[in-house]
């Protein structure tokens, strides 16, 4: 069958989308060339009923596929990258409407609505993250990165960020209105929309377990070493989508929820005073509920040995994870609505991260460390303000200050 067929009450079409690349692009590093795929078909159907009713019903679904790198880096070639992941996406979606239009007595009445299902998986080259600056140190090898003395071995630099997303959405809408000839109207309908999206983002470290491992045992009396394997596990909250550890390279991962509803009413009572005047009252209402639940999940206590002020513990399986440094999302947006309710600050100064083992809302400085961790340290306090009042070369000052201030802080083994 040709890109369309169409085949008189009833109607029929069918309309394919065959495999397209694209303009290919050299990839320095494995030698392969980039593409992207689309696949994709198209049905729909539409009926007339009797005279006064008929029915458009459409499916169109479509699956795109790439692959490569976004990134160019002219230093090594035209249009070419070094990357250390085999990078893709798939980005597939089913769509599918309906619409019924009709009439009853003098009333035209539409209802109209649609339901999308689209999933997008990918694997993303995160290695340039290492150009983030020093503190990079931390992730990457074992040793205390405020102290260059002491021991420090440094590991597997690759990085890879490994994608799960998932969005449903149904939407209804309803009209009905008179004849719109007629001297005096009238034009009333509904809207709703509901949507919802799973989203999974694993951060994968080739360097974590053996830095990890490593700093354990020079520092913690873990003698684990190189058995040291995460196993990051979501924190039990609404929201989450995921169960039991995640790979031995998720050194942390976001696990959401997303949820959004809204429905609108809306009317309109119109009366032609003239042909050239027209008199009209129109009223609408709108609500909105958007929420966000789930959490993103750290495994960094595990770097200070099993149990200690990281609270790591052993999964099922012997790996090893710790909330201490996670952060529950769908907590803490209900303390700040606790907060906004009540204006108490005990509400924000009592939080905890998920297993108390920090403030919810860590500042820095000494705030921003367990008690076992300040004894002796002196420590510059954290400040918060606002620069609005400011111009940009105080703006610039103050940035510098506080770079210096932070460099210039007490050793720690926290993370930055």
């Amino acid at each position: 069958m040709g890109p369309g067929a169409f085949c008189n009450a009833c109607t029929i079409c069918i309309r394919f989308v065959r495999p397209r690349p694209t303009r290919e692009h050299h990839v320095l590093d494995t030698e392969k060339e980039q593409s992207r795929r689309f696949r994709g078909a198209r049905i729909g159907f539409a009926h007339d009923i009797n005279d006064d009713w008929d029915l458009l019903v459409q499916h169109t679904a479509q699956t795109l596929e790439a692959e490569g790198s976004f990134l160019a880096e002219p230093d090594i070639a035209e249009d070419a990258s070094a990357r250390f992941a085999p990078e893709y996406n798939r980005d597939e979606f089913g769509l599918t409407t309906w619409t019924l239009n009709g009439r009853l007595s003098q009333l035209e009445l539409i209802y109209t609505g649609g339901l999308l299902d689209r999933e997008v998986d990918s694997l993303i080259d995160y290695t340039h993250y290492n150009n983030g600056g020093g503190y990079i140190t931390y992730y990457l090898c074992s040793g205390n990165i405020y102290d260059l003395t002491d021991p420090n071995h440094c590991f597997d630099p690759r990085k890879q960020y490994i994608e799960d997303t998932v969005n449903r959405r149904v939407t209804h809408e309803f009209r009905v209105h008179t004849d719109p000839a007629r001297r005096w109207r009238v034009l009333g309908g509904v809207y709703v929309n509901d949507v919802e999206t799973n989203h999974i983002g694993d951060f994968n470290y080739y360097s974590t377990n053996r830095a990890m491992g490593e700093h354990a045992n020079n520092y913690y009396n873990d003698n684990r070493g190189d058995g040291c394997m995460v196993g990051n596990i979501a924190v039990p909250t609404d929201g989450v989508n995921t169960m039991g550890p995640r790979g031995p390279l998720t050194t942390f991962f976001n696990d959401y929820t997303r949820t959004e509803w809204e429905a609108a009413g809306f009317g309109e009572i119109a009366f032609d005073i003239t042909d050239a005047v027209t008199v009209s009252f129109s009223a609408r209402s709108h609500d909105l509920e958007a929420a966000l639940q789930g959490a993103s999940n750290f495994s960094f206590g595990c770097r200070y040995g099993i149990g200690g002020f990281g609270n790591s513990h052993h999964t099922e399986d012997g790996r090893c994870n710790s909330h201490a440094f996670s952060n529950d999302v769908t907590a803490r947006l209900r303390t700040l609505g606790r907060y906004n309710e009540t204006g108490d600050d005990s509400v924000i100064l009592d939080a905890t991260s998920p297993d108390g083992a920090r403030n919810m809302f860590r500042g820095g400085g000494a705030d921003g460390q367990p008690d076992q961790l300040r004894g002796g340290r002196e420590e510059l306090p954290a400040r918060h303000g606002t620069d609005a009042h400011q111009s940009p070369i105080a703006r610039h000052r103050g940035a510098r200050r506080q770079r210096t201030a932070h460099g210039a802080r007490a050793r720690s083994p926290l993370p930055p």
